[in-house]
């Protein structure tokens, strides 16, 4: 399904940091499928919408690319028979201009990082196990390393690892029992 019926409203917005910017926003009218969030990523010039099943099923969602000409692409695409989690701004991560993270359990039933690429379609899994990933922290500046929390230790508990975007290398940086919270600085040096 496209976005049928929308109409272009060019709305400023000015981000911190950035000068202001103008957006084109293609507004639908919610029919059979929903828009459950809306995207906009400055550095990659993308908009991206996030579709989904209507709540009564709850079965399928996928993520369009909408180019500045109105052309759309399914850029993700996550269906099962029974359930679907519901995105969340937490769901799809961008890391740079075609590559983007998905958080999803639809693959092997438990909550788990996968890497995309909008050409390519899924790269690789990014974690894996019998344990969830509880959230994606952040990404390290050098945009090479993933930091996740997760109840691979306990179902329990929550603990602060990092790994590479290949799903090598990971390293558990909080390890003494408890359910954590962490608050990093922006560079990811810091956590709090």
């Amino acid at each position: 399904a496209r976005l049928q019926n929308a109409h272009l409203r060019k709305v400023n917005s000015a981000f911190s940091g950035f000068a202001s910017l103008k957006l084109h926003l293609f507004i639908q009218p919610l029919g059979k499928t929903g828009m459950t969030n809306l995207l906009f990523s400055h550095p990659h010039k993308v908009v991206v919408v996030w579709r989904c099943s209507p709540y009564a099923l709850q079965n399928h969602f996928e993520v369009v690319l909408v180019a500045k000409d109105g052309s759309q692409r399914v850029i993700y695409n996550e269906q099962d028979d029974r359930y679907v989690e519901r995105p969340s701004a937490a769901t799809i991560t961008f890391i740079d201009g075609d590559r983007f993270i998905v958080r999803e359990e639809t693959t092997t039933g438990w909550f788990h990082l996968y890497l995309h690429s909008i050409t390519e379609g899924r790269l690789n899994a990014i974690t894996e196990g019998e344990w969830e990933v509880t959230q994606l922290v952040g990404l390290a500046p050098n945009m090479k390393t993933v930091y996740y929390m997760s109840t691979e230790q306990s179902p329990l508990e929550r603990h602060l690892y990092s790994i590479s975007l290949d799903g090598s290398d990971k390293v558990c940086l909080l390890s003494k029992p408890g359910y954590w919270r962490v608050y990093p600085s922006l560079d990811m040096k810091y956590f709090a």
